[in-house]
């Protein structure tokens, strides 16, 4: 019985794992799109000042 507690236990861990990987990707997913954002708006605001020195 020792044996399967163990392989239990360790299959919990496993598992608590994966889901600590989870919630890092999807903080990591959160913090790309802000990222970019920003990145389309900085675009934006210089494809307007670019356009002001076309003639």
């Amino acid at each position: 019985m020792s044996d399967v507690a163990v392989r239990t236990s360790e299959i919990a861990a496993t598992i608590s794992d994966i889901a600590d990987v989870a919630s890092r990707n999807t903080a990591e997913a959160g913090t790309s799109l802000t990222a970019a954002r920003q990145l389309a708006g900085m675009a934006e605001q210089m494809n307007g000042l670019v356009t002001r020195f076309r003639f």
